[in-house]
């Protein structure tokens, strides 16, 4: 038996029913109109014959741009109520829907699945998608084209524009205008199904099957011996022989493959064993070469492709949805490179073509994926155990670290300093992201040992820079850190944070604030913020706050407690005297957008930067409470403080009592956020006078104050 590529008999060719979803969410506020001018410029010969939606919550027409008015968008409901649109009105059988999108918004397809089988019942469907910036939700995309479309599968349907917000107006016109044009082949189709004699392959990883889309390759399997044909209606079909006909057979098959992989979050190699086992002998069909030196070059990349996908080199499973897109559009796209997608993610680094610039991407790769992790990617377990945030930032520095200490091995005469500080630069660039991005806290002494050895080993690489260490002795001495499991047990875990001036003096600033943060020393100075929520939902709790805070902490000393208020997105110190006219026209000049302006101005008065802060926050979070949340994510990287919650009412205080419980468990650990309640219901009863409210807060602030004077 010998297995060979065939065409199927062409058909009419004719244009599919365009149908156009685009993004009108309001992060496409910088693309959107130069997107439609260009999508009108490209596909409006047309005419009617083509459906054009922007999505958001429900869709829209295409004008004007609704995502001025800041919401969101649901993939479900978009195609839920297209699909709607579709089976409730005669529309022609091919079709083509084009997903254009920059990011990821709410999607569940199992509320969609008794809709695509209509779908797929009445119409003939091509899904293609075209990604925007680094955003693009790949899987959400593999999903709804694993299940929606129909038609032929060897051909490229997934598209990229690539997003630079320095980048005019026509620049983003031209990048569009060119993608359209890409596309617009890809509307034309042959309209029909063939059927032949025997169950064929419409790619190496589909199901057999007797029917094929008309002008489609497949493959079948024949004995020469008995004199086999392969026939397509009455037409007897003659397998392919140029190498363009049969690689693009080939990487149909492994597009495919890769789609069912995500789609269905896979992690098994198995499809691409498949394949890579009869490419061989396709490719000993190839009689005749018609592919120009680029075509050749990207052929011969994507079978190093296979073989990294079905040895596992190459895990899909391990790379972020910006990778899966690359690799996905680098299939087709010959200025897309597969080998650098390869050594950015592959588990082994294939050493004899790496160079400084994939060593550098590859390391702002792994922390990317740390950054935004995605559902597609597995998380990472050791001994059973899920790696913690901090474990796995250890496993990236060494993992990277080994890759570049094997470049410089194998390159030993050259100048490694540009590579040393990039590595570094990049390292401690990624460190902080990864940490503001999260809400990591330092709570125990093998965490401090942690970041001693990262402060040792950028020490170490620092003096090799500044040529204080040869490089042949930093590749020795480099090895400690390597060997780091045998390091911990032999450093000293004294819970004295700051012991030495070298502890910590090659972290980035905002690393170091995150230590002192998490493990205060005994004499430090202490200060009191307080911050209250003065939005008209607050109107009744407010100022009664103030005055029992007044009351509680009267024995602090003034530069050691601050008033601050919140109301409609800023930030401003309360004073005593703000009835005064004049000061409340001064107080007005002195509004901030963000705490940490607020903070930065306070410092000069209060040196909050050299203190271990208490702030307690007072809100109901009625109003737009998550800008409050950032704001603590911000400022906790450039001051040290513990937060003190209290709630007013009970949504909030739920809320925020059921994080602190799944995060903390219930354990007393230093610097864990501190939740304390106001119910409403005495607040807003009609019963109660304005000292049973005042005498609810005195008793509050009480055990406050208790917590803070320890």
């Amino acid at each position: 038996m010998s297995i060979r590529v065939y065409q199927a008999p062409q058909s009419q060719s004719i244009n599919s029913f365009l149908i156009t979803l685009l993004d009108g969410t309001g992060s496409m506020c910088m693309e959107y109109e130069q997107v439609v001018k260009a999508y009108t410029e490209v596909f409006s010969y047309l005419g009617n014959e083509k459906l054009e939606y922007q999505f958001q919550l429900q869709l829209q027409p295409i004008l004007p741009y609704a995502g001025v008015n800041g919401r969101g968008g649901n993939i479900t409901n978009t195609f839920k109520e297209l699909f709607q649109i579709l089976l409730s009105n005669k529309y022609p059988k091919n079709i083509t829907i084009l997903f254009v999108s920059d990011g990821k918004e709410p999607f569940e397809i199992k509320v969609l699945l008794p809709f695509i089988k209509k779908m797929k019942d009445q119409f003939m469907i091509q899904f293609i998608s075209l990604a925007i910036g680094d955003r693009f939700p790949n899987q959400i995309s593999n999903i709804l084209r694993n299940k929606i479309h129909n038609h032929d599968p060897n051909f490229q349907s997934l598209f990229k524009v690539k997003r630079n917000p320095k980048n005019s107006k026509n620049k983003i016109y031209q990048e569009f205008l060119l993608c359209f044009q890409q596309i617009k082949p890809l509307i034309q189709v042959q309209d029909g199904i063939v059927q032949i004699n025997k169950p064929v392959l419409q790619t190496l990883v589909s199901p057999p099957s007797n029917l094929v889309i008309s002008g489609s390759y497949f493959c079948a399997k024949t004995d020469s011996q008995q004199n086999e044909g392969i026939w397509g209606g009455n037409i007897q079909l003659e397998p392919k022989s140029t190498d363009k006909e049969v690689n693009q057979f080939i990487i149909g098959s492994i597009s495919q493959a890769i789609n069912d992989q995500i789609a269905n979050n896979k992690s098994d190699n198995t499809a691409f064993q498949i394949i890579s086992k009869e490419v061989p002998h396709l490719l000993q069909q190839i009689a005749q070469i018609q592919s120009s030196p680029e075509e050749q070059k990207k052929n011969h990349e994507v079978l190093v492709l296979l073989e990294e996908l079905q040895s596992s080199n190459l895990q899909l499973k391990q790379m972020s949805e910006n990778q899966l897109t690359q690799l996905q559009k680098g299939l087709f796209d010959h200025q897309v490179s597969l080998n650098q997608i390869i050594n950015v993610n592959s588990v082994n680094i294939q050493k004899n073509t790496v160079t400084p610039e994939i060593l550098n991407e590859r390391l702002e790769e792994k922390y990317q994926q740390l950054i935004n992790p995605e559902c597609f990617q597995e998380p990472i377990y050791v001994n059973n155990q899920k790696v913690t945030l901090l474990q796995n930032t250890e496993l990236i520095i060494i993992e990277t670290l080994n890759n570049h200490i094997a470049y410089i091995e194998q390159n030993i005469n050259n100048d490694h300093t540009q590579l040393l500080q990039d590595f570094i630069s990049s390292t401690q660039e990624s460190l902080i992201k990864v940490f503001s991005a999260s809400d990591f806290k330092v709570e125990f002494d093998e965490q401090i040992v942690s970041f001693k050895q990262m402060n040792s080993l950028f020490q170490l690489i620092d003096q090799t820079i500044k040529k204080i260490i040869n490089i042949q002795n930093f590749l020795v001495l480099v090895k400690k850190y390597q060997q780091k499991t045998q390091v911990i047990a032999q450093t000293d875990t004294s819970t004295t944070l700051f012991s030495s001036n070298d502890d910590y003096k090659y972290l980035p600033n905002e690393l170091q604030i995150l230590l002192k943060e998490g493990i205060e020393c005994e004499d430090a100075e202490k200060s009191f913020v307080l911050i209250v929520d003065t939005n008209d939902s607050m109107i009744n709790e407010s100022q009664i706050a103030i005055e029992s805070f007044q009351i509680q902490f009267q024995n602090i000393p003034e530069n050691k407690k601050i008033i601050l208020t919140w109301k409609n997105s800023k930030f401003q110190q309360y004073s005593l005297k703000q009835e005064l006219q004049l000061q409340q026209q001064q107080q007005e000049q002195l509004l901030y957008d963000s705490l940490l302006e607020q903070f930065k101005a306070l410092d000069k008065q209060y040196d909050l930067s050299i203190k271990r802060n208490r702030i307690c926050m007072i809100t109901d979070g009625l109003t737009d409470y998550q800008s409050i949340h950032k704001s603590f994510k911000v400022l906790k990287f450039h001051y040290s403080f513990q937060i003190i919650y209290l709630t007013i009412g009970s949504q909030l205080n739920t809320k925020i009592g059921n994080e602190l419980k799944s995060k903390y468990q219930d354990r007393n650990l230093k610097g864990c956020p501190l939740l304390f309640n106001i119910p409403r219901s005495i607040v807003q009863s009609t019963q109660n006078s304005f000292k049973r409210i005042l005498d609810t807060f005195n008793k509050r602030f009480e055990d406050i104050y208790k917590e803070f004077i320890k």
